[in-house]
C-alpha cells in the first residue's frame, strides 16, 4: 500500500519547481486541497486518518488533530514558522515536525528594504496624492547615516544586513544567539535589545513567534525607541501589540510604521487603515523564486523522514528518540 502524502497549503499545487518532480517520482499518494484560506481543524479531521506526511500552510494543527492522524509521521511547514502547531502534542504523538529556514530570506530581506525606503521617502502616501491632483512635493529622509536595528540575526536577519550596509547604514543587531563571525565580517554592531530600540532610527523585526507568548514591543517597547524612529515587521504579527502601535503612532512616540504581517490575517478593517504614517501589505515577503524554493525543502524534508532519515530542520528533535523507542 502507498504512503499518503497531504498537501493541505493550496498555493503550492500551482507552483512550478523542482517540488513537482520530487511529488511525482515518489511513489506516494499525494492528495492536494484546493482553497488558499487555511482550513480548520474540523474540517482537516475527517481528511488525516490515513495521511503519512502532511506539507502543511498556516493551518492550525493541536493535539486533537494528531489523535485523529495514528499514521502520521512528518508534518512539514511550508514556511519557517511554526507558532500554529502544538509542537508539543506533535512529539506526544511521535510526529517531526519540520520548517524551510532560509527559502525565502532573500525575498524577505528584498521587502524590507523595500518597505524602509517606502517610509522614508513616504512613496504610498505621495503617490496617492499625486493620484488625487495633489503636487506637494514634502522631502522625505535618507536611509544612508541611519541606524538600522534588527531584532534577530537569523537567515533573514543577516539578509537584510548585507543589503542595508550597500546603503551606507549602521547596523546594530540583538539575537539570544548571535553569530559573532557574521557580525564581525559585516560591520554589525551585537547590541541589548533595549540598547537597540534607543539608539535605531529603524527597528526591524527578524525572529520567530511563539505561541501564546505576549508581543515584544509594546507600551515600554515604544515609549523606549526614538521619536523619530520608525517600526518595520515582516516576521510575524503577533510580536506587535498593535494597540499600543496605534497608541504611540497617535501620541508621536515613533515617526511612523509598516508592517508586512497583523495578529490576525487577514486583518479586516483595521484601525491602521488609511495613516499617513504608516505602510502596509498583505504579507507578501514571499516572491515567486521563494515559494518555489520552500517547496521544494518541504517536499524533500517530508521525504527524507519517511524514509526513516533525520531530517535537520526538525524543529521538535526529541521526537526521534521517542520514535526510536
Amino acid at each position: 500500500m502507498k504512503q499518503v502524502l497531504l498537501v493541505t497549503f493550496a498555493p503550492m499545487n500551482r507552483m512550478r519547481g523542482r517540488h513537482v518532480e520530487l511529488l511525482a517520482s515518489s511513489g506516494l499518494e499525494v492528495r492536494r486541497l484546493d482553497r488558499d484560506e487555511p482550513y480548520t481543524t474540523d474540517e482537516l479531521v475527517p481528511l488525516v486518518g490515513d495521511v503519512d506526511a502532511i506539507i502543511a500552510g498556516g493551518e492550525r494543527f493541536d493535539a486533537r488533530l494528531f489523535a485523529a492522524a495514528p499514521s502520521l509521521k512528518v508534518l512539514s511547514r511550508h514556511g519557517v514558522g511554526y507558532d500554529a502547531v502544538d509542537v508539543d502534542a506533535a512529539t506526544r504523538a511521535g510526529v517531526v515536525v519540520t520548517i524551510t529556514p532560509g527559502a525565502n530570506a532573500v525575498s524577505v530581506a528584498e521587502l524590507a528594504l523595500g518597505l524602509m525606503i517606502a517610509l522614508a521617502r513616504r512613496i504610498p502616501q505621495r503617490m496617492s496624492a499625486l493620484l488625487a491632483g495633489d503636487w506637494s512635493r514634502r522631502p522625505g529622509i535618507e536611509l544612508a547615516g541611519k541606524t538600522l536595528g534588527l531584532v534577530g540575526l537569523g537567515n533573514i536577519g543577516r539578509a537584510v544586513a548585507v543589503r542595508a550596509s550597500a546603503f551606507d547604514m549602521r547596523v546594530m543587531a540583538h539575537d539570544v544567539a548571535p553569530d559573532e563571525a557574521f557580525a564581525r565580517a559585516h560591520g554589525v554592531e551585537l547590541a541589548s535589545f533595549e540598547r537597540v530600540l534607543r539608539e535605531a532610527d529603524i527597528v526591524s523585526l527578524h525572529v520567530p513567534a511563539i505561541a501564546g507568548a505576549p508581543p515584544i514591543v509594546g507600551p515600554d517597547q515604544f515609549s523606549a525607541m526614538k521619536r523619530n524612529a520608525f517600526l518595520l515587521n515582516t516576521a510575524r504579527g503577533s510580536l506587535v501589540d498593535e494597540d499600543a502601535l496605534l497608541d504611540a503612532l497617535e501620541r508621536k512616540l515613533i515617526a511612523g510604521a509598516a508592517l508586512d504581517v497583523f495578529a490576525n490575517e487577514p486583518p479586516g478593517r483595521h484601525p491602521l487603515f488609511g495613516r499617513d504614517d504608516v505602510v502596509l501589505t498583505p504579507h507578501i515577503g514571499g516572491t515567486i523564486e521563494a515559494g518555489e524554493r520552500t517547496a521544494t525543502m518541504a517536499v524533500r524534508n517530508a521525504l527524507q523522514v519517511l524514509r526513516g532519515e533525520r531530517c535537520a530542520s526538525t524543529v521538535n528533535p526529541d521526537v526521534y528518540e521517542k520514535r526510536r523507542r
